[in-house]
């Protein structure tokens, strides 16, 4: 299994580590929004299909898979259960 260091440089071979960890965190769903079967089938499969949107897109800002007021709901259902 490939880490996900290796996967970002098989789509951006030049990137350093600061610029795999922006890629990773700030440019994909990892670790957890993924678009499941749409971009894949896997969360590799996944992953790598949103490394190749932002490598194809120049690396411009991408909208990360997942639904943003779900996510919202989720996140203030946490904040105010005990």
């Amino acid at each position: 299994m490939k880490t996900l260091g290796e996967l970002v440089r098989e789509y951006l071979p030049d990137a350093d580590v600061d610029e795999v960890e922006h890629v990773v965190w700030g440019h994909t769903g990892y670790p957890a929004f993924w678009n499941i079967p749409a971009d894949g089938a896997t969360p590799e499969e996944c992953f790598r299909t949103q490394l190749a949107r932002y490598r194809d897109g120049g690396g411009r800002e991408m909208t990360l898979c997942c639904d943003p007021e779900g996510v919202s709901r989720e996140l203030h259902k946490h904040r105010t259960e005990p």
